[in-house]
Order: structure tokens, then C-alpha cells, then sequence
């Protein structure tokens, strides 16, 4: 049940070569097909409960490009250049360390313009995680910097909350809402008023 959920992409494809390599019928159910589809013989997609696709990987290719291109990788390329302006959110020189002497964060810098979408990747342990919680102020650099629109995270996560959105990969705590319920909840969290959190 989703194997690579947890996984760089490293790590997820030694976990599907292993199966694959195995010799045993291996079933994986997982909601990112890119990581399994090269691995795979046979694919089953289902939707609301029903089975709508049992066939061949390449047959399963040409079905899920006509009929579910969103379930496929993107192969499109990078987009039209880089947002321009002021950055919304800096990062400079940041350090973080969990224990003395073992860094997690040296040195990072980033720069986050308004309209930008940007991919935080790399290995697990490298340090995404940690970085996107000191975004959220809920950990505060050992050294270095951080501003949202001016803000300071550290001195006033108050404010800082309220310029910013974060959903964490778990939260732990509320299987039982909806993906809109979480996002009302962790509104209300952040300080946001409560008819503007159940939008």
C-alpha cells in the first residue's frame, strides 16, 4: 500500500526493483504511477470503487494518455522563465543542527517570488523538511535569516502565519476530516477568522 510514499526516488526505485526482482506476484497500490508504470506488467486503475482499466502495460500507457493524461509523468519541459520582482520570502544563511556538531542546514539561501512555483527536492535527510517547518515557525534557525513580505518568523510567527499557507505530508491527527475540513482547521490554527478559513 503506496511503498514509496515515504521515499526519495532513489529509495523508491530500489524498493520496485526489489519487488520486481523477487519472483513473487506483487500487487502495489500507489497514487503516483510514474514511480511503478516502467516496473510494472499489468495495470488495474480504479475509480469511485470500480475497476475501469485491467490491461497490459503498454495498452494500460495508451488508455491512461487518452483517458487520464493526469495519471501519466508530465513530459512537458520547464515553463516560460522566472517570475520577476521582489522576493515574498527570503531565506539567508541559514543553519539548523537537532544535536551539536551535526548540521541538518548550512549555509542556505533561497529566494521566493510571488507566482513562483518551486520543487524542494532531495534525498530524505537532507534537510526539506526541516527548512519548511522553520518557514512555518515552528522551528527557528540556529543561524542566518528568514523574512515573509518582511516578517520575521522567529520574532513574530503570528504574523507570519497569517502570510502563508503549509500543508505537512502528515498531520497526524485528523484521518477523519476532509482534504477542506484540514485546511479549515489549520486555518483556524494559524489565526486566520473562521469565515475565512471555511472558504
Amino acid at each position: 500500500d503506496e511503498p514509496t510514499s515515504q521515499l526519495d526516488p532513489e529509495g523508491a526505485e530500489e524498493a520496485v526493483e526489489l519487488a520486481r526482482a523477487s519472483g513473487m506476484a506483487v500487487v502495489v497500490s500507489e497514487q503516483r504511477p510514474d514511480r511503478v508504470l516502467d516496473a510494472c506488467d499489468r495495470v488495474v486503475f480504479l475509480e469511485r470503487g470500480r475497476v475501469v482499466l485491467d490491461a497490459p502495460q503498454a495498452e494500460a500507457l495508451e488508455w491512461l494518455a487518452r483517458e487520464r493524461p493526469a495519471w501519466l509523468p508530465r513530459a512537458d519541459g520547464p515553463t516560460d522563465g522566472e517570475p520577476e520582482g521582489e522576493p515574498v520570502c527570503r531565506l539567508e544563511g541559514i543553519s539548523f543542527a537537532y544535536e551539536a556538531g551535526r548540521l541538518v542546514l548550512e549555509g542556505a539561501a533561497l529566494d521566493l517570488r510571488r507566482g513562483e512555483v518551486v520543487a524542494l527536492v532531495g534525498p530524505n535527510g537532507s534537510g526539506k523538511t526541516t527548512l519548511l517547518n522553520m518557514l512555518a515557525s515552528l522551528l527557528a534557525p540556529d543561524a542566518g535569516s528568514i523574512r515573509i513580505d518582511g516578517v520575521d518568523p522567529v520574532t513574530d510567527p503570528q504574523a507570519a502565519r497569517a502570510l502563508l499557507g503549509w500543508m505537512p505530508d502528515a498531520l497526524g491527527a485528523w484521518n477523519s476530516l476532509s482534504s477542506r475540513e484540514t485546511l479549515a482547521v489549520t486555518a483556524r490554527l494559524y489565526g486566520m477568522p473562521r469565515a475565512e478559513a471555511s472558504i
